[in-house]
C-alpha cells in the first residue's frame, strides 16, 4: 500500500490499521497502542526534562518485588527498563537507591505507558517536592 496517499474516508483506513494489527503479536499490538497513545497525548507533555541514571531499581507492581535498571528520571516520573509486561493504570512503588543519595528513597507512582523496552511510570503529586530536590543534584542528561 502507498503510504503516501490517504484513503477517501475514515472507515476505509481504519480497515487497513485494523488488517495490519491482527498480523502482529500480542506484544506488538500493545506497543502499537502504546504509540497511539503518545502521539494522542502530544508525546507525554512532560513537566520536566529526563535525567539519564542508569542505576538499579526495585519496585512493586501488584505485590510482586522485581529489580531492573531505572533508565532516566524527571520529577514527574521515570522510565524502567525490562522486558516484563505490565498494564498500563498499574499503581507502582518503586525504591530508588541514587548513587548522590545516603539512603534509599521510597516512591509511588502508576504505569503510564508500556513499550519494548521498558515501561514509564508517573510519579503521584505527593512526591514532587522530594523528587526536585533529588532530580536537582544530578547534572544535565
Amino acid at each position: 500500500m502507498d503510504m503516501d496517499k490517504s484513503p477517501a474516508d475514515g472507515s476505509k483506513l481504519v480497515e487497513i490499521i485494523s488488517d495490519m494489527a491482527k498480523k502482529l503479536s500480542t506484544r506488538q499490538q500493545h506497543e502499537l497502542i502504546n504509540h497511539i497513545k503518545i502521539i494522542l497525548l502530544g508525546d507525554e507533555k512532560r513537566d520536566s526534562e529526563r535525567k539519564s541514571v542508569n542505576v538499579s531499581v526495585d519496585y512493586s507492581v501488584k505485590d510482586k518485588f522485581y529489580s531492573d535498571m531505572l533508565e532516566n528520571i524527571s520529577v514527574g516520573g521515570a522510565f524502567i527498563r525490562t522486558t516484563r509486561l505490565f498494564q498500563t493504570g498499574h499503581s507502582t512503588t518503586l525504591v530508588l537507591s541514587l548513587p548522590k543519595m545516603d539512603r534509599n528513597i521510597k516512591v509511588r507512582g502508576e504505569i503510564v505507558r508500556q513499550t519494548g523496552d521498558g515501561f514509564g511510570v508517573r510519579f503521584a503529586d505527593e512526591n514532587k517536592e522530594m523528587l526536585s530536590d533529588i532530580y536537582n543534584q544530578f547534572g544535565h542528561s
